[in-house]
C-alpha cells in the first residue's frame, strides 16, 4: 500500500511546489519508489516532474501529492483528508504565518495529527529565523526538526533537475527526506500495535 504525503498551504509563493519535488527526488535518489500526484491546477509539479525523472500519478509506493494554494480547492480538501502524511510549508515571515495559522486550522478540522511543519525559504542572518522556535510553538503542530535555507539553487534545480544542485546544497532536502522518512516508519510501527 503506497504511503501519500501532501504539501499544503493556503498561500502561494511559500516553496510547496518546490520543497515536494526535492524532497520526492531525494526519496527517489535514495532508492524509494516515488511518484508525483499533481493537483493543483498550475500544474508546476507536472513539468518539474519531467524535468526531475519522476513519474506522475499515484504508482509510487511513496506518491507526493502537491497541492493547490486554495484551501477552497476540492482536490487540495483531499488531499488533506486522505493523506498519510501532510506537510504544511511555510516561510517564517509574519505575513505567510497568517495563512499557515488558518490552514493549520483545517488541517485540525479535517484531520488532525500526521502533520509538520516545515519552514521554507529560511534566511538565517534575519530576526525571523531567530523567532523560528517562538513561531513553532504558536501553530498546532511541530515543526520539523530540519529546514530548508533560501537557496537559488532550488529554484533553478525547476528547470535543470536535482542533480544541478550542488551536493553541499542537497544536504537541506535529504535531511528532511530523512526525518520525514523516520516520522512516517515512527507512526507505522505506532499503528501495529
Amino acid at each position: 500500500m503506497a504511503t501519500h504525503i501532501a504539501f499544503v498551504n493556503g498561500k502561494g509563493g511559500v516553496g510547496k511546489t518546490t520543497c515536494a519535488m526535492l524532497i520526492a527526488a531525494a526519496l527517489a535518489e535514495a532508492g524509494q519508489n516515488v511518484s508525483i500526484d499533481d493537483r493543483d491546477p498550475q500544474r508546476s509539479a507536472t513539468t518539474a516532474a519531467g524535468i526531475f525523472g519522476l513519474p506522475i500519478g499515484t504508482t509510487g509506493s511513496i506518491v507526493i501529492i502537491d497541492t493547490a494554494p486554495s484551501l477552497q480547492h476540492p482536490a487540495t480538501l483531499d488531499a488533506i483528508r486522505t493523506a498519510n502524511f501532510v506537510v504544511l510549508v511555510t516561510t517564517p515571515s509574519p505575513l505567510d504565518l497568517a495563512t499557515t495559522a488558518a490552514t493549520a486550522k483545517l488541517i485540525q478540522a479535517e484531520r488532525g495529527g500526521n502533520t509538520r511543519i516545515l519552514f521554507n525559504l529560511v534566511q538565517t542572518n534575519n530576526r525571523f529565523f531567530t523567532e523560528m522556535p517562538g513561531i513553532a510553538k504558536e501553530l498546532p503542530f511541530p515543526a520539523f526538526e530540519n529546514f530548508i535555507i533560501r537557496r537559488t539553487a532550488y529554484q533553478t534545480a525547476q528547470l535543470q533537475g536535482w542533480r544541478s544542485i550542488p551536493s553541499a546544497s542537497r544536504e537541506d532536502f535529504i535531511k528532511v527526506a530523512m526525518e520525514l522518512a523516520r516520522l512516517l516508519f515512527q507512526s507505522s510501527d505506532n499503528r501495529k500495535v
